[in-house]
């Protein structure tokens, strides 16, 4: 393997010091009274040599490293899937490299994983946060580190977020199963159940239902464990039946648990639209091809990561600058999975 060119190979063979071969990679020879014909002999030997800058040196010597870190709580969900492409492929448009990981809505590795961001050197953070309050994270980022957050949001935080108008969306959904004729509706949410996302959505259920004087039946609020998706989905399906008390509609308050309630509702020999109708907060491919196809809340997310990564670069381009709060409609898609059952 070749020897990697370093500043001190420069300076030997421009027969200049290192000090000043310095000055030159890093855009300052004028300022320093560096002469044009040195600056230019200097760069004309580097591209000779092939040199490679050390960004992680560069960075430490500049206080920037032009990295952001992306911390999401499971990049295998296909949600954070297309957010995080959608952070990469702007990041790279704007010169920037991105460090990605996955919490597994662990408090412990969150908070890790941000001491490695850290650690990294990352400019400033996007985080899709698994915690119940701010306090870790202040605890353990320096005062004015850039960081937005994505999809979730904490109450009383000054942190900025971009995220989609979980309350109202979950609300028009609920209503719309309800113009269908439909009351015993369940709705089906993610753990932990702190998670700003799931506790707006079971609101919006619950003021749809109470908009259309439909008392609220909290055996119908299930909080399903995100590593136990599929076998706690089949318990309550189970439960229901034994006891005669299964609901007309579920609404799935993420991908997770509609394409649960798919495998689990098929298993029991239920069908869809006619015994059990489905809604999911959500849209991903297979809800439009699958059989029946899913009614879905459709959320921007490609334009989520975007407009999180607009909002950080600003703030890394200027120091005064505030990042705001986002919050973008959704589209609600109707296709072939809820029935009317008007008489």
């Amino acid at each position: 393997m070749a020897k990697k060119v370093s500043i001190n190979d420069l300076a030997m063979a421009a027969g200049v010091s290192k000090t000043l071969v310095s000055m030159v990679l890093n855009g300052k020879a004028r300022e320093n009274g560096i002469s044009p014909d040195t600056e230019a002999r200097v760069i004309e030997i580097a591209k000779k040599l092939n040199y490679q800058p050390n960004s992680f040196a560069r960075g430490l010597r500049l206080g920037k490293s032009n990295t952001i870190g992306l911390i999401l709580p499971d990049i295998s969900n296909t949600f954070y899937a297309i957010l995080a492409r959608s952070v990469e492929d702007i990041a790279r448009k704007n010169n920037y490299s991105v460090i990605m990981s996955s919490s597994d809505e662990s408090q412990e590795s969150e908070a890790n994983l941000l001491r490695l961001m850290l650690d990294k050197q990352a400019d400033g953070i996007i985080l899709a946060s698994t915690l119940n309050n701010d306090k870790a994270i202040r605890d353990i980022l320096p005062e004015k580190y850039p960081l937005i957050l994505v999809d979730r949001e904490w109450k009383d935080t000054s942190f900025p977020v971009v995220k989609v108008d979980n309350f109202n969306a979950t609300k028009q959904a609920t209503e719309y199963l309800i113009s269908k004729g439909h009351t015993r509706i369940s709705i089906m949410t993610i753990g932990p159940s702190h998670l700003s996302t799931q506790t707006d959505r079971i609101d919006g259920y619950k003021a749809g239902l109470e908009a259309h004087k439909i008392p609220v039946s909290h055996n119908l609020i299930v909080e399903i464990p995100h590593n136990d998706v599929e076998r706690c989905i089949c318990t309550s399906v189970f439960t229901w039946r034994s006891t005669n008390t299964m609901p007309t509609a579920i609404i799935a308050a993420n991908n997770f648990i509609a394409k649960g309630c798919l495998n689990c509702i098929i298993n029991n020999k239920l069908n869809i639209p006619e015994e059990v109708s489905l809604i999911s907060f959500d849209d991903i491919e297979l809800f439009h091809f699958s059989n029946p196809s899913v009614t879905a809340i459709s959320q921007p997310v490609k334009e989520i990561g975007e407009k999180a990564f607009e909002e950080l670069l600003a703030r890394l381009k200027d120091s005064d600058y505030k990042m705001k709060n986002q919050v973008l409609p959704t589209d609600f898609i109707i296709r072939n999975s809820v029935s009317n059952i008007k008489k």
